[in-house]
């Protein structure tokens, strides 16, 4: 009998002023945020085991249609009428390409990622103080979440850095 390694879960909390972690009634697990681009609001659903279920997105009104406080009102609107109760999540890796903004999770932040597979191209090994780097950050820092920019995260699911 074959068994598998669990995958991991990465733990999430609400970053104010960015994006929102948190449930629903049901136990569905649910990221909320603003899509600036498309000036949409988004809630990414995950089940209570942290596989990916589907996006929600509401297109903000005509009136919110800019990165502002009105349109987290708009957010704050939409969680009470999805009855949305913040909270710390616990997903699997997620990647959602087609967004015209990146969006998903990284074990490591890009930077260390393009080091080492610059590295492997080149046939070489990875230097010893990006390996001293890339250590330090781990012992830091549990993974990267990627919402338009890169925000550093720890064990717990807090944003320490962005």
């Amino acid at each position: 009998m074959e068994t598998s390694m669990p995958s991991k879960q990465y733990r999430i909390q609400s970053f104010w002023g960015d994006f929102h972690a948190g449930h629903l009634k049901d136990g569905t697990q649910v990221f909320l945020c603003i899509g600036v681009v498309d000036s949409q609001l988004i809630a990414v659903l995950f089940d209570p085991q942290g596989d990916y279920l589907k996006t929600l997105t509401k297109e903000m009104s005509q009136s919110t249609m800019r990165y502002t406080d009105v349109s987290w009102e708009d957010l704050e609107d939409w969680a009470t009428e999805l009855g949305f109760v913040q909270g710390v999540i616990s997903v699997k890796k997620f990647n959602f390409p087609d967004y015209e903004f990146e969006f998903g999770i990284l074990d490591l932040p890009k930077i260390y990622l393009e080091l080492i597979q610059e590295s492997i191209d080149k046939g070489e090994e990875i230097p010893a103080d990006i390996q001293e780097e890339i250590a330090n950050w781990k012992e830091g820092n549990d993974y990267v979440l990627v919402y338009y920019r890169e925000y550093d995260i720890d064990k717990d699911g807090e944003v320490v850095s962005t």
